[in-house]
């Protein structure tokens, strides 16, 4: 759904009176793709806004590029070393003065309207704690659409079983005082963000709009780290269960046998794509016709 232009504005004045929406952008060694993602954020049609840009330690010139960056609204934090997307977004959490709380990758595009659509459901649905979005993946190199991901709305409810949660990372938004209280735990190199939705599962309700509100750019992932990272959300599901027994009682056994069937056949999942994919049996099609003709400009413009 989009809004006409003084639709938006008068729920624009009425959203901005107090609430600030945060956005925390890490960078490393980004130098190619860090600008349009800024600009993304520039762009937004909801202005109430604050950018917290972590440069991670980074040795090519994007510490150089944030630096020219004038806008009042943007807000830099520089570490001397490298250390890691878990403590760049705790670093921007904390320091963060929003009421509500936004992520981002430095490779990726958030489309103009994300930021106003997202904030509009938190207000009217104060049941949730978080919610993301569907994301377009498009191939860095040639710019194309590949894939609309997840599919189809979410509804994640507490205390209800899930194997795991479709809510793409770079496209959340969350409630700070939710946010604050949870953090990232720094042990979770590979699945910093379902272990924290796991973490919180008990007591919190996430959800996922039907609306691709950012551009992923789809970087190949080393299959190392896919193995690791669904290795790491099993065993954190099973802490879950684990550290909450009189919540699970005798599901518990249920859960874990299925969480282990599923966490085998996802592995068998990546490892057959991998091949398939080495060999050239299998690729991505182009998939133009699922997003909009302004998400398409934005494409081929950046």
């Amino acid at each position: 759904m989009r809004f006409g232009q003084y639709a938006r504005i008068k729920l624009n004045k009425e959203f901005s009176r107090n609430e600030l929406v945060s956005i925390i952008l890490p960078i490393y060694n980004a130098e190619k793709t860090v600008q349009r993602a800024i600009r993304s954020i520039l762009n937004q049609t909801y202005s109430n806004w604050e950018l917290i840009l972590i440069d991670d330690g980074s040795n090519d010139t994007s510490s150089d590029i944030i630096k020219k960056l004038k806008d009042s609204r943007i807000k830099k934090i520089y570490f001397k070393t490298n250390k890691g997307l878990v403590k760049s977004l705790n670093a921007g959490i904390k320091i963060s003065k929003g009421k509500f709380i936004a992520r981002m990758d430095a490779d990726d595009v958030s489309l103009p309207e994300r930021l106003f659509h997202q904030l509009q459901f938190l207000k009217k649905n104060p049941l949730f704690d978080l919610v993301g979005s569907q994301q377009i993946i498009f191939d860095e190199d040639s710019k194309k659409m590949l894939k609309l991901y997840p599919k189809t709305k979410k509804k994640y409810f507490a205390r209800q079983y899930y194997f795991f949660y479709k809510i793409p990372h770079p496209t959340w938004m969350a409630r700070s005082l939710w946010l604050k209280e949870h953090l990232y735990r720094e042990n979770n190199t590979y699945s910093e963000d379902q272990e924290l939705l796991i973490r919180g599962s008990n007591l919190s309700n996430y959800y996922l709009i039907k609306k691709p509100l950012l551009l992923y750019s789809n970087s190949n992932i080393l299959l190392i780290t896919k193995l690791r990272s669904n290795k790491n959300i099993f065993i954190k599901k099973f802490l879950n269960y684990k550290n909450n027994l009189d919540l699970y009682k005798h599901r518990i056994f249920i859960y874990i046998i299925f969480d282990f069937l599923f966490f085998t056949l996802k592995t068998i999942f990546y490892l057959g794509s991998h091949l398939l994919k080495k060999y050239k049996f299998f690729s991505f099609k182009k998939q133009n016709n699922i997003i909009s003709p302004e998400a398409k400009k934005i494409l081929n413009e950046i």
